[in-house]
């Protein structure tokens, strides 16, 4: 039933994203290595004196800009230039469509590993399990890893839907220039046809973001849903692990041997045993940390030089979906900046580990840096 759930949301969302692509993309995508140039092509045969209503031949443009008449008057070159500029506009678009196929399949994806691999987990535990198993509790760590992918990929998606915002905004500023020239007494009647065929490819293009918006926002409610209903679910499978659980025969568990350790749960900051080596809070813009990170590391490596480390990311716990969910963005964006940090401290990326956590006291997006055992 959940695997059928998933593949009709990514039905729905692959449809928003493709009539986006057709509309941002299409030409762009055809040309393959074609580069942006001239809008315009002029007749090698043709005159200064020549009328400039007269029919000219058009090209095709490689940018998804449909192509536009040739033009001798003076504010010709002019509309050129906002043609070519809209042409980048669309371009920059079109990439930002991709990366929404990309992100919402990645997420698919992740979400259908997570189901399979807590389906294996609580049918190990119905036929029985000694506690901390190790087989589980690597299964377990496989299940967070996916949840936490999702939850990189909804940042991800946040951020494209700002870009989008970004496009519209400059998208409309040109659709505000192209109106002076249309109303100008410089222009032909081929300029003013240029014009409107340009504020048509604009209104189509923010028609287009509007689908792009709308599949966002339905993925990242989808994966808000998700992600609050399977954290919980997530940590009861933990404490079934750790307790282990009995056959459905009845047969004795036995406890795992002293010599085998197994691999440690990535879990919050909320199960650590241990309190954070450093905790960074980002409660007002620009905030400074680079002293305080550079003393707790070299005190931590002058004790071990291996000393690895989890940076967990903490964000408030809210109770609307969409806060929530951009609260939780926002503190992962801080913990991968932190991140950066360690690495140009001479931390290697194999002695982090990242993990994501909420918290009812907090004010404002945390990172917690643990010393991991």
């Amino acid at each position: 039933m959940m695997d059928f759930s998933l593949r009709q949301r990514r039905n729905a969302r692959r449809e928003g994203v493709l009539r986006a692509a057709q509309v941002l993309g299409f030409a762009f995508l055809l040309s393959g290595c074609a580069v942006l140039g001239d809008l315009f092509e002029r007749d090698p045969s043709s005159s200064p004196t020549a009328r400039t209503d007269a029919p000219t031949e058009t090209r095709q443009s490689p940018t998804g800009v449909r192509p536009l008449q040739v033009s001798e008057s003076l504010i010709a070159s002019d509309i050129q230039q906002l043609g070519q500029t809209l042409a980048a506009m669309l371009a920059r678009a079109a990439i930002d469509v991709n990366r929404v196929t990309a992100l919402t399949a990645s997420s698919e994806r992740k979400g259908e590993e997570y189901f399979g691999t807590v389906s294996a987990i609580e049918q190990r535990l119905q036929i029985g399990s000694p506690p901390s198993n190790p087989v589980l509790i690597q299964q377990w760590n496989e299940a967070q890893a996916a949840l936490d992918q999702m939850a990189w990929d909804v940042n991800g998606l946040d951020r494209v839907s700002l870009n989008l915002g970004e496009h519209d905004a400059a998208i409309a500023n040109l659709e505000l220039q192209l109106r002076t020239y249309e109303q100008s007494n410089k222009a032909t009647q081929i300029d003013r046809r240029n014009i409107q065929q340009l504020l048509a490819d604009a209104a189509s293009a923010r028609q287009s973001h509007i689908w792009v918006q709308d599949t966002i926002l339905e993925s990242m409610r989808q994966s808000a849903r998700l992600l609050q209903d399977e954290r919980p679910r997530l940590a009861q499978i933990q404490i079934q692990i750790i307790g282990g659980s009995a056959s459905l025969a009845g047969d004795v568990m036995t406890p795992p041997r002293p010599s085998l350790r197994a691999p440690e749960l990535n879990v919050g900051d909320d199960n650590m045993a241990l309190p954070p080596l450093v905790i960074i809070r980002f409660d007002r813009p620009n905030v400074v940390y680079g002293d305080q990170l550079r003393s707790a590391i070299n005190q931590a490596r002058a004790i071990d030089p291996e000393m690895q480390f989890r940076v967990v990311a903490v964000s408030p716990n809210i109770r609307t979906f969409d806060t929530r969910l951009r609260a939780q963005a926002q503190a992962s964006q801080f913990a991968q900046s932190v991140m950066r940090s360690m690495s140009r401290l001479g931390v290697a990326e194999q002695d982090m580990t990242l993990a994501f956590d909420e918290n009812e006291t907090a004010r404002s997006s945390e990172v917690h840096i643990h010393i991991q055992d």
